[in-house]
């Protein structure tokens, strides 16, 4: 372990680096030996979970917001077919290495502050030569001396000094890094979901995998169990090695079964429907409108579920009115544009106040000229005026 990677980290990250981002980086270059920005390390997801004390969702979300700042620190192994990097393959775990960060401006760190020598290793000048940006320099003699070695730091010109990152003011206050029960923390939450529904603690670990991978799918328990059945049925894993490979990828075999889940569910639903739709009609006249839905538990007829009363017999029926009379006058029924013209007219005309004995008036005497509501009422006004 080189404690300088880690003070790096520290000391000289971009101050738009997040907290959880950080604690990801400084896992990581806590696990490098040595000096060179080029050294890798393998690391699992679950090894970075536990280090910098996150759930995986935050894990893989902390490595993008670093990727998109241009800090890529998962090495590629490969290239897929359309030319994107692959970062692990199957019974594999990622590589990660860790930028020397060049210091900021008027940096404060106790190294910089008492005139430290902050060149990079000899390794990250090549490499920046090569990228055609020149290493950061300490001002005064320091531009010339070699990498600093940890056996030999300068602590504030002196001799034999050793320089240590401080210690936290509060010791308490810090997150433990690498405690079993942080590992634990991402299998002992409550997850709520869009629906209401809530994921109870803890759930095994090899179901928490599948909740936090298929986190942005919102999945609830009951499909994330069924998920989960349905993988040990097809695959039978041996513990939840193959859990944590499926989630590292993404988990695209657990969003198969889940679309397929989803769909039987829906079609089931459907079918559901179409069985309550052979009911006796609801009071609004909807065959099975009084039923619950069988996802939501509300009744099918939307005038069932807001408590609309249901309709006086004795009262005329427009609409109806006017199918019966059109058909009879012109001898064929209406057509399908013209009902929806005319029951939309029907619902507009009673929002501004015409009782149902004017509508049926009105229905009627369209049905008979084969017009509309509305150009019925015009031509009767213009009847009037005449």
């Amino acid at each position: 372990m080189s404690y300088q990677r880690v003070e790096n980290v520290l000391y000289h990250a971009p101050a738009w680096i997040d907290p959880a981002a950080k604690l990801v980086l400084i896992a990581v270059a806590a696990k490098l030996a040595g000096t060179d920005p080029e050294r890798t390390v393998s690391m699992g997801q679950d090894d970075l979970v536990a280090a910098a004390n996150v759930d995986h969702r935050n894990v893989r979300r902390a490595l993008a917001r670093l990727a998109d700042g241009g800090i890529e620190i998962r090495v590629a192994l490969s290239k897929d077919k359309n030319g994107d990097p692959v970062y692990a393959h199957r019974g594999s775990v990622g590589q990660f290495r860790v930028p020397w960060f060049p210091k900021p401006d008027e940096c404060g760190c106790p190294t910089c502050h008492k005139g430290g020598r902050q060149r990079p290793p000899s390794s990250a000048r090549k490499a920046d030569a090569k990228a055609g940006t020149s290493a950061p320099l300490s001002e005064g003699k320091a531009d010339s001396s070699a990498p600093l070695n940890p056996r030999k730091a300068d602590a504030g010109g002196q001799k034999g000094g050793r320089q240590r990152p401080p210690l936290p003011t509060n010791q308490a206050s810090k997150p433990s890094i690498g405690r079993p029960e942080n590992a634990a923390h991402a299998t002992s939450h409550t997850q709520n979901r869009a629906d209401g529904s809530s994921i109870r603690t803890p759930l095994p670990e090899s179901l928490q995998l599948i909740v936090d991978t298929l986190a942005d799918a919102d999945i609830t328990e009951v499909e994330a169990r069924a998920v989960h059945s349905r993988f040990i049925t097809e695959r039978k894993p041996q513990g939840t090695r193959l859990f944590h490979l499926v989630a590292g990828e993404g988990g695209i075999p657990w969003r198969t079964a889940l679309a397929g889940i989803r769909a039987d569910a829906k079609a089931a639903n459907i079918a559901k429907i179409a069985e309550l739709g052979r009911s006796a009609p609801c009071p609004h006249g909807q065959p099975g409108g009084d039923q619950p839905h069988p996802r939501t538990g509300e009744p099918l007829c939307p005038l069932c579920r807001t408590g609309t009363p249901a309709p006086d017999p004795d009262q005329p029926k427009p609409v109806e009115t006017y199918r019966r009379l059109y058909t009879t006058t012109h001898e064929r029924k209406p057509g399908l544009d013209l009902m929806a013209a005319v029951g939309q007219q029907h619902h507009e005309l009673a929002k501004r106040g015409a009782t149902p004995r004017q509508l049926d008036a009105v229905a009627a005497s369209a049905a008979i000229n084969g017009h509309d509501l509305i150009t019925e009422l015009r031509q009767q006004k213009e009847r009037a005026s005449a």
